[in-house]
């Protein structure tokens, strides 16, 4: 992240001491972020630790006002979050049919959850690193909060509406309560969330503990653990396994998830050595990963190991530095993917209930392609009315804010000492 002395515009930074004029001793570099954009951003170290202070500086050396994107939470990745809602579609695809279309659509996007998982991982440790949380404590409260809440309240939505359906459309018997349905809940999308909660939950005194040792060497054990248990197959329990919404349905449905876990902490762990290395080499690099991980999929079905680097080839490709704006504009989308992963089979359900009721429609891949769209814009446009409220957007597991610190002491800005390059 770190690079040499600051030289911008034919002017250089004084390396000395106090150099911005706030009396702390330090040395300014440039903060090559191209997440972060213009202006060129300054950070003092002081001593082993950075400063509190970080500042902008001009072409001409001036000293300005502090780059909001180096507050204390984690600045967007625009690809990171265009890739989460092409996720989120790509869960879409998996609820709306089985033409022929929709299953090769849904298929080839079997890395979705397990890329989510490589994200969930990744900015835990990121959050680990700031110290956002006083301790395990905490961070398993802020993350219950965040997902199990959503995952009880959807699931209640979506038991009513079942047995409205049942009982007053379909003339069926209702859907009983099973004590399971609190940790798998009762739709197709909504077990993922506990186990989410728990991957996140018991890797946060891990990632702990790894921050403090050889960073590069933690994260090729992680990266051999993660292939160990991606190479192994999901435990067997006979018929009971593929029985949906119970337990043994979860370990057997989510295996392939499990070795993001660690290979979403290694990738924290070697980002700020790789970080100045990601670009067109590194993007090449995750879309043959990608390709060469989706093609099998035609001639054999599924494979774990291969979902699991498929969604590591994603996760390469997203933090590739960008400056487009359209991919800018539509990585603003990814903020709402929870909540079209949330709530999205409100409406596949309605529609084909409505379809099917009044029209007769069943399956095709005209139908179910037109179902995948439309569906995708009314969950999109659904999250955003959600997250326009404050008493509203936890229902979308809208990430919370970081606790909040007592705040630092102003520093009166001071001409920063520039010297001709």
């Amino acid at each position: 992240m770190l690079r040499e002395p600051f030289v911008s515009g034919g002017r250089a930074i004084s390396c000395g001491d106090g150099a911005m004029g706030h009396g702390l001793p330090g040395i300014y570099y440039r903060m090559a972020d191209p997440q972060l954009g213009e202006p060129h951003m300054l950070l003092q170290l002081a001593g082993m630790r950075a400063a509190a202070q970080t500042r902008d500086l001009d072409t001409s050396g001036r000293d300005v006002l502090p780059h909001p994107a180096l507050a204390r939470t984690e600045p967007r990745y625009a690809l990171i979050d265009l890739a989460r809602i092409v996720c989120a579609v790509g869960v879409i695809s998996a609820h709306v049919g089985n033409s022929p279309l929709i299953s090769t659509i849904s298929g080839y996007s079997h890395m979705r959850l397990p890329f989510f998982m490589l994200i969930a991982m990744f900015f835990m440790f990121r959050r680990v690193e700031r110290d956002d949380f006083a301790g395990w404590k905490e961070y398993a409260i802020a993350k219950t909060k965040q997902l199990y809440l959503p995952f009880l309240i959807w699931g209640v939505i979506y038991f009513v509406l079942k047995n409205i359906k049942n009982i007053y459309v379909l003339k069926t018997a209702g859907i009983p309560l099973r004590a399971e349905m609190l940790l798998n809940g009762n739709a197709a999308q909504l077990w993922f969330l506990p186990y989410l909660v728990v991957a996140c939950t018991f890797a946060y005194p891990a990632a702990c503990w790894l921050k403090r040792g050889h960073r590069l060497l933690n994260a090729g054990i992680l990266m051999l653990v993660g292939l160990g248990v991606a190479a192994c197959s999901p435990p067997h329990f006979s018929a009971t396994g593929h029985v949906p919404y119970t337990i043994r349905w979860t370990i057997v449905h989510g295996w392939s998830i499990v070795p993001c876990v660690a290979w979403g902490i290694a990738a924290a762990l070697a980002y700020p050595s790789m970080r100045q290395k990601l670009g067109r080499k590194t993007l090449i690099v995750g879309l043959v990963l990608i390709t060469a991980t989706v093609i099998p999929f035609h001639f054999f079905g599924r494979v774990p190991i291969l979902e699991a680097l498929g969604a590591v080839g994603l996760m390469i490709v997203a933090f590739t530095p960008v400056n487009n704006r359209i991919v800018t504009m539509l990585g603003k989308l990814g903020r709402y993917s929870f909540g079209v992963y949330l709530c999205h089979m409100v409406f596949v359900n309605v529609i084909r209930c409505v379809a099917s009721k009044y029209f007769g429609q069943s399956s095709s891949n005209l139908f179910d392609l037109t179902l995948l769209l439309t569906t995708a814009v009314l969950s999109l446009a659904a999250s955003m009315l959600l997250a326009r409220s404050t008493r509203t957007r936890w229902l979308i597991a809208w990430e919370p804010a970081a606790p909040k610190r007592s705040a630092e002491p102003q520093v009166a800005r001071q001409p920063a000492l520039a010297i001709a390059a």
